[in-house]
């Protein structure tokens, strides 16, 4: 039991959970500079 434990542990650092939340914010980050932009193009 202990050996899984260690395992799910070492399986949980592989999977790239950071990168897919860096890899998001910065999406986030681009998605909202572009709502900006279309912000003041409807302005003019």
């Amino acid at each position: 039991m202990h050996n899984k434990a260690q395992q799910f542990a070492a399986d949980g650092r592989r999977t790239p959970f950071t990168w897919l939340l860096r890899r998001h914010s910065k999406a986030a980050a681009v998605l909202r500079r572009y709502a900006i932009k279309e912000d003041k193009l409807r302005d003019h």
